[in-house]
């Protein structure tokens, strides 16, 4: 599988660091200041091949979230896939979904304790049928002026072919500061379903990329 993702973040009258939930899977634990807005917008692409040995080119635009700090440590996320582009088998063009959700922040980091946030989230089909929520718990841990890892953790219920399908959500990865505001990251994810006599399998994913503070 191949994997693009072009972003761009911006919040209004910021003066802190920015810090993003975008381009990897892993949701920091900062939420967005009390009275700030961010917001994360992109264009995803992916390639891949179906059972049928079909080339499957898919493109999401736009990829948007948009944060705003309501309290200290709370703030609200409103996501939407954009439009849905697939090529390659059945042509298909569609509008993705909608998501609404939290991010509380519940601890900062201490020594060995990591930077914690709880962030829960409910995804609204476009086509009508069904609520998906899902919940995550986020760690986030400073290892060097350079280094930093982050943790996620949770759990989400997908209403497309079973209302009663759940799994297990984890993303790990690993940030490295290159230069002043360039940074690299490497990540580990997946997806393990938690009820065993389900017909799907666990799927595990691995991914990198490059950040750039204009």
């Amino acid at each position: 599988m191949a994997f693009l993702s072009a972003m761009v973040s911006f919040g209004t009258g910021r003066t802190e660091e920015l810090v993003t939930d975008r381009p990897d899977q892993t949701e920091s634990s900062v939420v967005v200041p009390r009275g700030f807005i961010q917001i994360e917008s992109g264009w995803i692409y992916t390639e891949n091949d179906d059972v049928a040995g079909d080339v499957i080119q898919t493109h999401q635009l736009p990829s948007s979230l948009l944060r705003v700090g309501v309290l200290d440590n709370v703030e609200l996320r409103l996501g939407m896939d954009g439009w849905n582009w697939k090529r390659g088998g059945v042509r298909e063009k569609d509008f993705g979904d909608i998501e609404v959700g939290t991010k509380i922040h519940l601890v900062d980091e201490k020594s060995w304790r990591p930077e914690t946030a709880l962030l829960a989230s409910l995804s609204i089909p476009t086509d009508g049928e069904g609520l998906d929520p899902a919940f995550r718990a986020t760690f986030s841990h400073t290892l060097s002026d350079r280094l930093s890892t982050g943790t996620n953790l949770g759990v989400s219920w997908s209403t497309e072919e079973d209302p009663n399908q759940a799994d297990f959500n984890y993303t790990t990865v690993l940030g490295v500061s290159l230069l002043s505001g360039v940074s690299m990251f490497v990540e580990f994810f997946g997806d393990v379903p938690i009820e065993s006599s389900t017909s799907r399998s666990a799927a595990h994913s691995f991914d990198g990329g490059f950040t750039v503070l204009a």
